[in-house]
């Protein structure tokens, strides 16, 4: 389960909120979010991953595949840059969830 930062310029970051210590997540108090600053390594991954698409449509329900496709290729894959294009320049307007908690569902080990 990982949540969107919920401070400016960070809801479009996911991140896990474990305490991972200094060392691991260079830049922080030790823990992944939940607020801001740096990711650990697993968030990274999966913010560069396959679950891009679900993440973002989490935060525009009323968007179509093709227009979280559409942005990642322009913006070059990433996501928080693309989750920005869509709110700025589209002028789509993320969700207002209950729950800002992300549910994924498991990679397949194999």
């Amino acid at each position: 389960t990982v949540t969107f930062g919920e401070r400016e310029n960070y809801s479009s970051v996911v991140y896990c909120g474990r305490n991972l210590g200094r060392d691991t997540i260079p830049g922080s108090d030790g823990r992944c979010g939940p607020d801001d600053g740096p990711q650990c390594e697993s968030c990274k991954r999966l913010q560069h991953g396959p679950f891009r698409v679900d993440i973002m449509s989490r935060k525009f329900p009323g968007l179509p595949r093709e227009a979280f496709v559409g942005a990642l290729r322009a913006k070059g894959g990433l996501m928080d840059v693309a989750m920005e294009h869509l709110s700025e320049d589209l002028g789509a307007k993320e969700c207002e969830m209950e729950s800002r908690l992300v549910l994924l569902p498991p990679q397949d080990q194999a």
